[in-house]
């Protein structure tokens, strides 16, 4: 429509919404005015055609024309105008109802009043078929015209949509721009005095002012500190250079956490510096910086004229303090890390213990100090080696499985022992700890921290050899004592005992009752004696471990046991049985002695077990009773204060064949202790 309304960018604002509704009354007034006059001229054409077709008769006859129109002719071409004008003006709608009202003026002379029916109802027929096409013509003109208009609306508001955008880009622009010269300026440099000055010099040249200031928190959170500034003088620096948290323009705006725009300083009440004004400072723009969601400090922009600060200005500031802040808060974790780093260096270099750092692929890519003096190497040769070159063969097999466990997640115990070659050829062994090295959760290596124990293991080896050397020596004068016994004070015992019954039954008649009763009770004493001395021989040496193997002689102490105690005790064994060696034999049966020895005179139980199990490789046996138990101290080196030696022998019997003891009590709940043997 002719009165149709074009919306624009600037109608998404609240001034043009109302500009936009009194521009709408004003044309739909306008429509109604003009719709009004044609109306009635409308009317008035109608009116006029019913008075010349009922009234006044009209016509054009000429004899040299070849058309010939009479009254009635000119009458209904007359009736056409209106109808035309009417669909023109109203549109289709407005057309078919002056046709209807022209249709029903000329229907009562043409049916009622004329000379000629037939001619006449042709005549009307046609007026009106005529018109109805007039009528359809215009309505699809007006429907074109709508439909280029409504087009030509459409273009216009996407004309204003894309004038808007392009104005909204080209201040994004400068924005990003901006912002791009700051982190380009904030990755140049993690140096604060550099990196504060290049931003303050990127603000001063995109937001078009004469000064910029960045305050900072310093130790004392209350106060804030000058750190950076441009386009002031020193005097004025100097008068500002520390700020109470709350005083003054950049006080509040760190107190509150929201931008401020100050338009005239010298008028404002929160102005606290008379500085400012001395400086001749007018205009203030001031955001807070943040980091980590904290305020830190501030970011002022300040001009020496009069400047009425936009939104755009303040949200360009505003993004430009938020990169200040990320960038001051990374330049303070990179000196944190520095200083860490630099901490960690001299830890890593002076650390009394070796350690080595290694790649993936086996190379040497750091060591400290001792890890030189202990390889022999100097770390620049060090660096760059392989593994291999320190390690032989089946170390760094062992090493390598080490590190297949660690990257696989899997817990293995340490630290371990590696054999490792020197720079002069001789050999150390090592007491190694190996941890993985990720970074961002991808493995980069392993970090290796030993301790040179090849004079601890020497004498621990040493050690373990006169401890074999003094058991062993041990079993074989047990072994000679019970043979001994056997041999010489047991006969002797027995031909003592013949002697005696002797005595006692051959002369019965020639002694007193006296007599035969003492000879009787040196007999008892004899016999007992002589029990006595079997018993121990059998607890020195049993013959039946060497002539029978560890089962029979377990199943003896068995016996033995609740022969002697009255305490239940049964004996297992689990598995696939297979010869073991004299000592491993000889380790198991004492430990199986030790244990049911301590039963009887600890536990107070009424049963007991053994189980011997044959696995893998090894050889476990374990004594378990129903009695009081104990509370097991943490190390069992600890039972030493208490008077408890015999589990210490039964631990170190089984640490000399590899293996080891493992005691499971709680008080009231009965004993376990197990050994394990490598057999």
């Amino acid at each position: 429509m002719a009165g149709g309304i074009i919306l624009n960018a600037g109608s998404r604002k609240s001034g043009g919404a109302a500009a936009t509704i009194a521009a709408t009354l004003a044309s739909a007034l306008r429509s109604l005015a003009w719709g009004g006059k044609h109306f009635w001229l409308t009317v008035a054409m109608v009116v006029v055609g019913a008075i010349l077709h009922y009234i006044c008769p009209l016509s054009l006859y000429s004899a040299a024309s070849p058309l010939q129109f009479t009254s009635q002719n000119m009458h209904r071409i007359l009736f056409m105008v209106p109808v035309a004008y009417a669909g023109f003006i109203f549109g289709p709608t407005g057309g078919f109802t002056t046709l209807a009202v022209v249709t029903l003026v000329m229907i009562p002379k043409a049916f009622f009043m004329s000379t000629d029916l037939s001619h006449d109802v042709v005549e009307t027929l046609s007026t009106v078929m005529v018109s109805f096409l007039i009528i359809l013509w215009f309505g699809g003109q007006q429907k074109e015209k709508r439909r280029r208009f409504e087009i030509l609306s459409r273009l216009e508001l996407a004309r204003q949509e894309l004038a808007f955008q392009v104005d909204v880009i080209k201040k994004n622009e400068r924005r990003v721009a901006a912002l791009h010269e700051v982190c380009c300026a904030v990755t140049q440099s993690l140096d604060p005095s550099v990196l504060l000055q290049k931003i303050l010099d990127k603000v001063v040249e995109e937001m078009g002012v004469a000064v910029a200031l960045i305050f900072l928190k310093g130790r004392d959170t209350r106060r804030l500190e000058l750190v950076a500034y441009t386009g002031v003088s020193e005097e004025f620096a100097k008068s500002v250079a520390y700020i109470a948290v709350g005083e003054g323009f950049n006080g509040r705006v760190v107190e509150s956490g929201e931008p401020m725009v100050v338009e005239d300083a010298s008028h404002d009440p929160r102005l606290s510096f008379q500085a400012v004004v001395k400086e001749g400072l007018q205009a203030f723009l001031i955001v807070p910086l943040r980091a980590k969601g904290e305020t830190i400090g501030t970011l002022c922009a300040a001009t020496r004229t009069s400047r009425s600060f936009s939104l755009d200005d303040k949200e360009l500031l505003t993004a430009i303090g938020s990169q200040v802040g990320i960038a001051i808060e990374n330049a303070r974790l990179y000196e944190e890390a520095l200083t860490s780093e630099q901490k960690y260096r001299d830890l890593f270099e002076n650390a009394t213990v070796s350690i080595l750092v290694q790649n993936l692929d086996g190379t040497i890519t750091a060591g400290n100090n001792a890890c030189a003096n202990l390889t022999g190497y100097p770390l620049n040769v060090l660096a760059g080696m392989t593994t291999r070159r320190l390690f032989p063969h089946l170390a760094h097999s062992t090493l390598a499985a080490m590190q297949q466990s660690l990257l696989r997640g899997e817990a293995e115990d340490q630290p371990y022992d590696l054999q490792m070659v020197r720079r002069d050829g001789s050999e150390s062994i090592l007491s190694v700890t190996t941890r993985l090295v990720s970074e961002h959760g991808e493995p980069r290596g392993f970090q290796h921290i030993a301790i040179d124990v090849t004079e601890r293991r020497r004498m621990r080896d040493t050690l373990n050899y006169y401890v074999r050397q003094v058991l062993t020596a041990q079993e074989e004068e047990r072994k000679r004592i019970a043979r001994e016994l056997h041999d010489d004070t047991a006969q002797s015992l027995f031909l003592l005992l013949q002697k005696i019954e002797g005595m006692t039954y051959g002369t019965s008649k020639r002694r007193s009752n006296s007599a035969m009763k003492e000879l009787e009770e040196l007999r008892s004493v004899a016999l007992q004696t002589l029990g006595n001395v079997r018993r121990l021989t059998r607890d020195l040496r049993p013959q039946i471990l060497d002539d029978l193997g560890l089962v029979a002689a377990l199943e003896w102490l068995a016996e033995d046991m609740e022969r002697q105690s009255g305490i239940k005790t049964t004996v297992e064994v689990l598995g696939t049985q297979r010869p073991l060696t004299p000592e491993a034999q000889l380790l198991l049966f004492r430990i199986t002695q030790e244990a049911l020895s301590n039963v009887r005179r600890h536990s107070a139980a009424s049963a007991a077990s053994a189980v011997l199990e044959f696995v893998d490789g090894k050889v476990k046996v374990s004594v378990e009773d129903n009695g009081r138990g104990f509370s097991v101290p943490a190390s069992l080196s600890d039972l030493a204060g208490k008077g408890k030696l015999g589990i210490l022998g039964m631990s170190e019997r089984a640490r000399l064949l590899g293996g080891g003891i493992a005691i499971y009590a709680e008080p009231g709940s009965g004993t376990r202790v197990t050994a394990e043997l490598v057999a």
